[in-house]
């Protein structure tokens, strides 16, 4: 039987070898998954601010744009249709031009041309196309009617 000197001098056992270190390498890999995380983080921001963001912008100002050119598409399919019933009217009623010269010169000089009715047109004929509205008869710049001077 061992005495009780001997029990008491005896060396205590060893600690486990590594626990220091496994406390360390769980420190360690919790601080890898954060380094990670983070590095994650800022590949994701910089991925969102070279590529994403700046596409995103580009199909904005595309989408702009073609709504302003379908307007522009618009207004000239108008336009057109407008110059159709011109050409129209030209091939059709021989009074068409006179009548249109003398809005427009009605317009720079209404001293010179009073309003006149126009004459009927020619039994038999189809009906003629109006003539063109007053402002679309006025010369470019001047919408006033008036004068030189």
């Amino acid at each position: 039987m061992p005495s009780a000197e001997t029990a008491t001098a005896a060396p205590a056992p060893p600690p486990p070898a590594g626990s220091e270190d496994h406390g360390r390498q769980r420190g360690g890999a919790l601080l890898d998954g954060v380094l990670f995380l983070i590095g994650l983080g800022c590949v994701a921001y910089l991925l969102l601010h070279t590529s994403v963001l700046p596409a995103a912008a580009r199909a904005l100002a595309v989408e702009r744009q073609a709504r302003r050119l379908q307007a522009e598409v618009e207004a000239l399919a108008a336009r057109v249709e407008e110059l159709r019933r011109q050409v129209i009217a030209l091939k059709s009623d021989p009074w068409y031009i006179e009548r249109t010269l003398k809005a427009r010169l009605r317009a720079l000089r209404p001293d010179l041309f009073p309003a006149q009715q126009p004459p009927a047109p020619a039994p038999g004929r189809a009906a003629a196309v109006p003539a063109p509205p007053s402002s679309a008869l006025a010369p470019p710049g001047r919408t006033d009617g008036a004068g030189p001077g």
